[in-house]
């Protein structure tokens, strides 16, 4: 059986709704964007709208928010918990502003923006779903030097599993509402309230408020089932997260035998590149041998001709017996008397 601590948990989507969407008092709510967007002017009114937002053809999506409202200045606001696939869900978040900034938009012939207000998305994450060391995000479309293009659309990102600091470390807004959810959700009947949220009146009226004490039947039965419900889901979320570092293991163990690999290949191709440059090495002194045999036999073939011509000379001079023209020639005597035919005939 789910146990009931003294106070509603915020983070969960009773406890949520019971904050930030209460049509009879929209305090709380107000004070919430006030600190999410940063702003050093109170909000002095907000208008809770319609959270089911259908879609303009009958094939398209809706949307179903967790709180949607108007301020005073026409702002608008579309504050969302989120606990599981947090990685994703700055996708979910960007379908619900686009959603809503196109039912601003004037249709009709040529489309008309001049009815475009201020949009926020603020977004609580129960979980780190980032690769920053940043927790509180205020996302604005900007160029790639950081300079603002664009501040109609502000997505608003707090991730609470990224928030860890110690109660005397607690001094702004921000941090005490963190403390205060993430207080609400861990109390038990033993735990004393922390100091730093019993000073400031909106955190004790809050705590007021969460009280389960406070809670009819009807809603203590409600609160049952969403406490029932998240821890259902904490456990799909635990199956889910055990899963998916089993993949990640495999996919390390795939990308470490990958590794393997290539650094074989790599080896491979080494010894490849080293025995063409040996091939390399041995066709160039195959040339160099070819090209030194050439020399020679070229060097060979012009001794030759001019001994050849040598020859001719001393015979047609009759001053020389063939024998003596070998003898001075250092050559054959056949040779002598092979020319010496060629000569006669």
């Amino acid at each position: 059986m789910t146990s009931i601590g003294p106070f509603v948990s915020i983070l969960t989507d009773f406890g949520f709704k019971l904050i930030f969407a209460n049509l009879k008092d929209t305090g709380f709510l107000r004070k919430i964007i006030q600190i999410m967007i940063q702003s050093d002017t109170p909000i002095k009114e907000v208008h809770i709208d319609n959270t089911h937002q259908t879609a303009e053809y009958q094939d398209d999506r809706g949307a179903v928010y967790d709180v949607s409202c108007t301020d005073e200045k026409g702002r608008q606001f579309i504050v969302e918990m989120q606990r599981t696939k947090l990685a994703s869900f700055i996708h979910r978040i960007k379908f619900y502003a686009n959603f809503r900034l196109n039912e601003m938009v004037e249709k009709g012939g040529k489309m008309k923006y001049n009815k475009l207000r201020p949009l926020y998305t603020i977004s609580f994450l129960d979980g780190k779903a980032y690769p920053t060391k940043e927790f509180h995000h205020i996302i604005c479309l900007r160029n790639q030097h950081g300079d603002l293009i664009d501040d109609q659309t502000t997505h608003v990102m707090l991730e609470l599993g990224k928030w860890n600091k110690a109660e005397h470390e607690v001094e702004s807004d921000l941090d005490k509402l963190i403390l205060l959810m993430k207080f609400t959700d861990t109390a038990t009947a033993q735990d004393p309230i922390p100091e730093v949220l019993t000073v400031d009146k909106w955190t004790m009226e809050i705590l007021e408020k969460l009280k389960t004490n406070n809670l009819t039947s009807r809603e203590r039965i409600r609160y049952k089932d969403a406490l029932a419900q998240r821890a259902s889901m904490d456990e799909e979320n635990e199956a889910y997260e055990l899963n998916l570092k089993k993949i990640q293991q495999k996919v390390e163990v795939a990308e470490q035998k990958v590794e393997v690999a290539e650094q074989k290949v790599e080896v491979a191709e080494q010894k490849v590149e080293v025995a063409e440059q040996k091939v390399e090495v041995a066709e160039q002194e195959t040339k160099a041998e070819r090209q030194k045999r050439e020399a020679a036999e070229q060097k060979a073939e012009a001794a030759e001709k001019k001994t050849s011509f040598a020859i001719k000379q001393l015979l047609q001079q009759g001053t020389f017996t063939d024998d003596n023209i070998a003898k001075i020639l250092s050559v054959d005597i056949e040779d002598v008397r092979q020319i010496k035919n060629g000569l006669e005939n």
